[in-house]
């Protein structure tokens, strides 16, 4: 997503990046350090692009609040054939 926004020109808009993952959100947007995991080159790689932007923020979104993109995105995972982990809540 970030690199389209380059792309498209688009470094100096207003943009609010709404995300279900608090580890994430504070990682790209607040003072959580990027560690270890496969995850870390990705993280690293966003972490960049985003000195591009001189407009840009993060906010963290509970995920009973973001069914409906929650949905949308395992949907798109599961063509893509992708196999999801559902791990139990408590």
């Amino acid at each position: 997503m970030l690199e389209w926004f380059v792309e498209q020109g688009l470094c100096g808009a207003d943009i609010r990046i709404m995300g279900d993952s608090n580890l994430v959100i504070q990682q790209m947007f607040g003072s959580w350090k990027i560690k270890k995991g496969l995850y870390a080159p990705l993280a690293y790689k966003a972490h960049e692009l985003l000195t591009c932007f001189t407009n840009i923020r993060g906010e963290w979104m509970r995920r009973d609040q973001n069914d409906v993109a929650d949905r949308l995105s395992k949907a798109a995972l599961k063509r893509a054939g992708v196999k999801l982990r559902i791990q139990p809540a408590g």
